[in-house]
């Protein structure tokens, strides 16, 4: 079983040293001035993501067949001369799949004519288009076989040379990068499973707020999983993560209560794990057309003590499907981390990280300090991103907006979620990836 007891603090000793760079001889300021015909936007980067990108072992690959996904180009200047006082401007672009038969939306506001900074990528240039590229583009032809699709962007821009006043509009340039997507996996099923004081009202513990609560935490389960789109209902046949909250019943918990309150531990888990099990067999067996493969119990966060006193904010077993999360609500500003929770403690039942001592992941950045980890929900970069599977904020909050699977474990649970029928090769064996 996997517990979280409280927030871990990382402590990080750094040695600072001040290094006085030596310019090369031929630097930006003396490098001869680009003729207008060189100002062209060179390309950095081509990111094709669904939560980690990049070029490296730190980006996701290959990706999950009909989940919408974020395109960028990472554009720079050119290197053999100086800008100088000149510029190149982006005006416009749009992006093309191969065998894609919906419109990819342009994300970035490019009515302000943002210049291209520098010659070297910038994590978050105002400059660089972002595309969503909806699901029905990477779902494409047979299911039972990835696929590989050609991505090409065309970038409209204007371009002035320095010391000059002319300047050239409506200009375009094209770039292409192939992106690989993986056949089509099954869905994750889940059931839910309220839990409290069962001698109290219904109502008291497990709220329309908890309900909403639930909601989001499937959402935010959906967006970090390597899953098709959308949320459906068990008993669907739609939807990359289908849910149902089991509202007839409630596990109690009363027994477990401390002052009044709900404690989680590893010496209580057993019993809840238990009871879980049973309600999922229940569930099967009366449902056989709306089976769950997982099963994870929810307790209101006002019933219930979380990490600050020394209890468990979810908690899973490693070896089979039962976990439960605590459903804390969005405060002050503050986004609720339980789906970020729902996301890590489910991870754990699939058998991640066996290979770590503390059955988590030994980094805190899910992008490897790569400042390519993008939340597709919000189209944006996450400055502070986190593992989901390293409980961990001495970076910053660890919440349903700011946490990713790393690539090892993204890649990992990809193959997990594939049908058996038909699959080449083992998965890889999970552990601190």
């Amino acid at each position: 079983m996997v517990g979280h007891l409280s927030v871990r603090a990382v402590v990080v000793l750094a040695v600072l040293a001040l290094v006085t760079a030596v310019q090369p001889a031929r630097d930006a300021a003396a490098a001869t001035a680009c003729s207008l015909t060189q100002l062209e936007p060179q390309l950095g980067e081509f990111m094709v993501t669904q939560g980690v990108g990049g070029t490296g072992s730190a980006a996701y690959a290959p990706l999950t067949r009909g989940k919408e996904t974020l395109s960028k180009a990472f554009l720079t200047l050119p290197t053999a001369c100086s800008v100088g006082t000149g510029y190149i401007k982006v005006t416009n672009a749009s992006l093309a799949i191969s065998g894609g038969s919906v419109a990819n939306t342009l994300f970035t506001n490019l009515g302000s004519s943002p210049a291209i900074p520098a010659a070297t990528v910038q994590p978050n240039s105002s400059a660089d288009p972002i595309f969503v590229v909806p699901s029905a583009n990477t779902a494409q032809g047979a299911t039972d076989t990835s696929f590989t699709a050609t991505f090409t962007a065309t970038v409209t821009y204007s371009r002035k040379a320095q010391g000059s006043t002319t300047v050239q509009t409506g200009l375009t340039k094209t770039f292409t990068r192939n992106t690989t997507f993986e056949r089509q996996t099954n869905a994750l099923r889940i059931l839910v499973i309220p839990m409290g004081d069962a001698s109290q009202a219904y109502n008291t513990q497990y709220t329309a707020a908890d309900q909403a609560i639930v909601q989001n935490a499937m959402q935010t389960l959906a967006r970090i999983y390597p899953v098709p789109d959308r949320l459906g209902d068990l008993a669907g046949t739609s939807g990359g993560v289908r849910y149902t909250v089991d509202t007839a019943t409630m596990l109690d918990l009363r027994s477990l209560f401390v002052s009044g309150k709900f404690c989680g531990t590893g010496s209580n888990f057993a019993t809840i794990k238990g009871l879980l099990a049973q309600y999922l067999l229940a569930n099967n067996t009366a449902n056989p057309s709306a089976t769950a493969d997982r099963v994870v119990g929810v307790v209101d966060g006002a019933i219930s003590l979380g990490g600050s006193s020394g209890c468990a904010e979810g908690m899973a077993s490693v070896s089979s499907a039962e976990s439960w999360i605590r459903l804390i609500p969005d405060a002050g500003g503050a986004p609720s981390m339980s789906g970020a929770l729902a996301a890590q403690e489910v991870s754990h039942t699939f058998g991640l990280e066996l290979g770590a001592v503390t059955y988590h992941s030994a980094t805190v950045e899910a992008d490897r300090g790569t400042s390519r980890a993008y939340n597709d929900a919000s189209r944006a970069l996450i400055a502070n991103d986190h593992d989901v599977m390293d409980f961990n904020t001495s970076t910053g909050p660890w919440d349903n907006t700011t946490t990713l699977l790393s690539a090892g474990d993204f890649s990992y649970l990809l193959c997990q979620l594939k049908p058996t029928s038909g699959a080449t090769s083992a998965c890889p064996t999970p552990g601190n990836v």
